[in-house]
């Protein structure tokens, strides 16, 4: 038995037989050039087209569904395939014109300092991986409820491995905040990232424990063991089955302390999946799905459909409707962003929308007129640093209530300041974290640095709380920590007021509300 240490990617407990796939290049089969070479492309690049469509579609939920949208945006890049059939018209063969393509535009992507841009390097090495096959026309067949273990696992892996009904996945290399690691968690598939060597230690049909919850994947593992883990697994599952039963009660602590518990979501399907769940409300509507209508995004019109929609969906319960939070990592291309070294710290959020008025203007306009419809609607602003960034929005929209995402070290230090022209506060603990440490939370290289349980962070959401409190303002988290059991019971003794968490997360976070007594939890 031998057990070895990885990063969480997504919960879970799975027990089974090892698959191990590789990433093959399929390159040296593709000798054609010329015209030839071109017909070929064209012809895997639409193929790939429809697949990545269906792929879409098969995900459901907007966020999770949106990589696929900008994997068929990156298929759409005139200047990554205009450099391919550049290559081809020196020469090149059709392999090696994808193989140095792909080469050069991943490099390029890693050099760079922003982890957003950095992920993007995946999605080439999908998008190339994927034209390749499509061209060829190759299928993997694998055992059914193996779990997967690969170098690196990719988004479209976890779509189409699914038929095979896997267990869970493992990859040597990755991060736990890649679009696979946003797929796997939505399907509810148990996956660890980074477990060095795992490839060259595990076997096909060796039997797996991948434990999620400790990080950790046991190569086989003792019978005593394995009892031990189906057990805990089956604990797990019948928890869940008691907290979706009971997802229409309240989450009110023991002592009698009532917390809310919101949903997060990118999707009017998603919004409907959290009044399913249970949710009090939306704590955070993401409305990024709403710019691959191009410029139709620019118009009013396109949004206050949807605005409507969710103010219904969810009558009388909140929706905070958060604006667009972009910047210039985002592959939107007819917004004319411009390129930044390290975007993360540039134009994005609030800063971008004040200073791209005819991106922010619609939005709010929208929001204004289904606000007369829906008065449960408000809004709350991304990225916020300075004072003067919410004052400017909050004598746009007059008495709609505005709430502002704390996420930098800056807002977090500066909430009195923000609080007269604010009504709520949630937490965004992801990026508070990142800016507070200054790591990359999807750095393959520093994400163990990334450690949700740091002082500082704490500091920062008690002086926060505290703020809040003090000037009479709702207090919420919306980070990952709000769906943690481990740390649910310090947020509520600290004061929160509401958690924002994923749909199918909302029965479990407040079926463990109802077991907390906050006054016996430590702060």
């Amino acid at each position: 038995m031998r057990r070895i240490k990885c990063l969480p990617a997504s919960p879970g407990i799975a027990i089974g037989k090892a698959f191990l796939i590789s990433l093959k290049d399929f390159s040296f089969s593709l000798k054609e050039k010329g015209e030839e070479a071109i017909f070929l492309l064209e012809k895997g690049k639409n193929i790939l087209r429809e697949n990545l469509q269906l792929d879409s579609e098969k995900v459901g939920k907007k966020e999770e569904g949106d990589i696929f949208l900008s994997h068929i945006l990156l298929l759409e890049d005139p200047e990554i395939w205009g450099k391919v059939k550049e290559k081809i018209e020196e020469g090149k063969s059709l392999g090696e014109a994808l193989n140095e393509v792909e080469d050069e535009v991943v490099s390029l992507f890693e050099s760079l300092n922003d982890e957003r841009f950095r992920s993007r390097a995946d999605d080439i090495k999908d998008i190339m991986r994927r034209v390749k096959e499509a061209m060829i026309g190759n299928e993997l067949f694998i055992p059914e409820g193996s779990i997967i273990i690969s170098e690196e696992i990719l988004p479209s892996h976890i779509v189409e491995l699914e038929k095979w009904k896997p267990k869970g996945f493992i990859s040597a290399a990755g991060s736990p905040f890649s679009h696979s690691a946003i797929l796997a968690r939505a399907k509810g598939i148990p996956m660890l990232t980074s477990c060095q060597g795992i490839t060259e230690i595990v076997g096909n049909d060796e039997t797996l424990i991948l434990d999620g919850e400790k990080a950790e994947a046991i190569i086989e593992p003792s019978n005593r063991l394995q009892k031990i883990y189906l057990e805990k697994e089956a604990l797990r599952r019948k928890e869940e089955k008691e907290a979706i039963a009971q997802r229409h009660l309240p989450a009110i602590t023991i002592d009698g302390k009532r917390i809310m518990v919101y949903a997060n979501v990118g999707s009017t399907k998603e919004i409907e999946e959290a009044k399913e769940m249970g949710a009090d409300g939306i704590g955070i509507f993401r409305t990024e799905f709403l710019l691959f209508q191009g410029e139709d995004a620019l118009r009013k019109e396109s949004h206050l459909k949807v605005y409507r929609m969710a103010g219904e969906i969810l009558y009388p319960q909140p929706v905070h409707i958060r604006l667009f939070d972009i910047g210039a990592d985002k592959p939107f291309q007819f917004l004319n962003l411009p390129d930044e070294l390290n975007p993360a710290l540039g134009l994005r959020g609030i800063r971008l929308l004040l200073k791209k008025r005819e991106l922010l203007y619609p939005q709010l306009e929208a929001i204004k007129e289904a606000h007369k419809e829906y008065p449960n609607i408000s809004i709350i602003l991304p990225m916020v640093s300075f004072p003067e960034e919410v004052k400017e929005i909050k004598e746009m929209v007059g008495e709609i209530p505005v709430g502002i995402m704390v996420e930098t070290p800056a807002c977090a230090l500066s909430l009195s300041k923000m609080a007269k022209f604010c009504d709520f506060f949630s937490i965004g603990t992801n990026d508070l974290l990142q800016y507070t440490l200054a790591v990359d939370r999807a750095g393959k290289d520093v994400s163990e640095l990334y450690n949700p349980a740091h002082p500082s962070l704490w500091r920062l959401m008690k002086i926060t709380i505290r703020e809040a409190k003090r000037y009479g303002k709702e207090i919420g988290v919306c980070g990952e920590i709000a769906g943690e059991r481990e740390f649910i019971p310090r947020l509520i003794k600290m004061g929160v007021e509401h958690l924002s968490v994923s749909p199918r997360f909302v029965p479990i976070v407040k079926k463990i509300i109802r077991s907390l007594n906050p006054s016996d939890a430590k702060g």
